[in-house]
């Protein structure tokens, strides 16, 4: 698997204000003109010391 089977990815942030960053990061990461769907959302993690939580769903 590689980033080309990405189908979605949903990423949560502990701050919304990291959203500008986290950005930055998606676009240098992702593969240019082959970024998966994503959404973006402000959600309480799981754990304190998280800045973020990414959960995707890829085929084959």
């Amino acid at each position: 698997m590689t980033k080309r089977n990405l189908a979605m990815v949903q990423i949560y942030l502990a701050d919304m204000s990291n959203f500008d960053q986290m950005n930055e990061a998606w676009d240098r990461w992702v593969i240019p003109g082959e970024a998966p769907a994503r959404a973006t959302v402000e959600s309480r993690l799981a754990y304190p010391d998280l800045g973020v939580e990414i959960t995707a769903v890829a085929s084959r």
